[in-house]
């Protein structure tokens, strides 16, 4: 494996861990803001449906933007505007405007998922795509893990607001992924 690649195959799985930890941290951040909303059981359940409707309609545009604007820009866009929505939901005190939050979040995630795989699989060498595509997708799952970890040990002590603060840090990354990601 090339240095290219390894690079290429680090950053995309950045990416995609970023992804998962965002997308979980709404399932394990739900049980503190039903009790704070006074939300009910269909209210709450739907927290994370906002985040995966909003997905279709990423995934669903992704390509053809990925194919006039190109990759890099779109995977760089969508990691910001999905880091940028999320950071707002910490200062949100109620149910619609969270859900439209969450809406756009998941546009974002998933607007990246995609355009990041087809980004590593043109990349990689045939003989070596499937395993490379794979493991990539390994990230998602250290995402999921991040995020039940920073629910763990931060949301009992300091509230769940600052897990979605831990989910707009990856603004900063799509600046560097905008530099180090090839075209």
């Amino acid at each position: 494996m090339t240095s290219t690649i390894f690079a290429i195959s680090l950053l995309t799985g950045f990416t995609i861990c970023f992804n998962g930890f965002d997308y979980m941290i709404v399932s394990y951040s739900m049980p503190q803001i039903r009790a704070e909303w006074g939300l009910d059981a269909l209210q709450a359940g739907s927290l994370s449906s906002w985040g995966t409707f909003g997905m279709i309609f990423g995934t669903l545009t992704c390509g053809y933007l990925a194919d006039r604007f190109g990759r890099r820009i779109v995977v760089t866009a969508f990691v910001a505007l999905f880091s940028a929505a999320t950071f707002p939901i910490i200062f949100v005190n109620n149910y619609e405007l969270y859900c439209a939050l969450r809406f756009v979040c998941g546009f974002g995630l998933g607007s990246t998922v995609p355009v990041i795989t087809s980004s590593l699989a043109e990349y990689c060498p045939t003989r070596e795509r499937g395993r490379m595509v794979a493991t990539r997708s390994c990230f998602n799952a250290v995402g999921y893990l991040l995020a039940g970890l920073a629910s763990a040990f931060v949301i009992p002590s300091f509230g769940w607001r600052i897990c979605y603060f831990f989910g707009s840090l990856p603004f900063f990354y799509a600046l560097w992924l905008w530099f180090k990601l090839p075209e």
